[in-house]
């Protein structure tokens, strides 16, 4: 992707995103690239996560963590959790706590959370912005640096998380 006679992108505007394939993370740690990880966590126990990730019985949050960790002290390098923001699932004021607890877990704050609104496309609905914005002040008041990704192609029906009504 970076080779100058292909698509010339730099290291650092590419980023891997995964539910947490352990062994992948550990990998991709002993690689010498600078390209960015996000993982996608959207929720902060294992008994919730299983019920939107069903990866999640393979690769446990705590594992998740221990690889992260492993990451952070490895490359020096910051990465992104993903949290998908789901009414009534994994929104509440108790989730967030839930969350920071977690978080706390990482022995390196070389991290950020980027609270993503749900596009329908299951059951589920997406949370109330009033909900999100108390959620992320939840965060932000534990000092976790908290960003909210912006809404596109919804008006299309081409979202992420969309493409699976097609």
């Amino acid at each position: 992707m970076n080779n100058k006679a292909y698509f010339n992108i730099g290291a650092r505007h590419i980023s891997i995103s995964t539910v947490g394939v352990i062994d992948g993370i550990k990998e991709l740690a002993n690689q010498s690239l600078q390209i960015n990880l996000a993982i996608s966590l959207h929720a902060p126990s294992d008994n919730l996560r299983v019920k939107i990730i069903p990866a999640n019985k393979k690769y446990p949050i705590n594992k998740i963590i221990d690889d992260i960790n492993y990451y952070l002290n490895k490359t020096n390098r910051r990465i992104m959790i993903e949290y998908i923001m789901i009414k009534d699932f994994n929104d509440s004021n108790e989730n967030a706590c839930q969350l920071i607890k977690l978080l706390k877990k990482i022995t390196r704050p070389l991290y950020f959370v980027n609270l993503i609104f749900y596009n329908s496309a299951t059951e589920f609905k997406p949370s109330d912005p009033t909900q999100i914005k108390r959620f992320r002040e939840i965060l932000l008041n534990q000092k976790i640096e908290t960003t909210l990704r912006y809404r596109f192609g919804q008006d299309i029906k081409a979202a992420c998380g969309q493409l699976a009504d097609a």
